[in-house]
């Protein structure tokens, strides 16, 4: 039993002096004006590789915002959704949107 409780107190002690990978390298490097509301809301986002457009889902603008990541330019935006609805002091994300972003291919 001694064993068991000293290697369980050295895994602990030894996570506890381990620093995040790469925390140190993180910065800011530009920023995109949305325009629009204010962002407030959002949720998942997807980065397209081969074209370099970043989709977020902004739900303060209750659309799909559009950027060009290699010229760091707001492109447009595709609109219609919710947005951030309220529910109780709460968002409720059974009825904001939109939801997220994931493109397969070309679409």
């Amino acid at each position: 039993m001694k064993y068991q409780t000293g290697c369980a107190l050295a895994i602990v002690a030894a996570t506890i002096f381990i620093k995040p990978a790469g925390a140190a390298t993180l910065k800011q490097i530009g920023t995109i004006a949305v325009p629009g509301q204010t962002l407030k809301n959002f949720d998942i986002s997807f980065v397209d590789q081969a074209s370099g457009l970043y989709y977020l889902a902004d739900r303060s603008n209750k659309a799909i915002d559009i950027f060009d990541t290699k010229s760091n330019t707001f492109v447009g935006r595709v609109g219609s959704f919710a947005g951030a609805v309220m529910k109780d002091g709460k968002i409720d994300n059974e009825t904001s949107g939109p939801d997220g972003v994931l493109f397969t291919g070309t679409e």
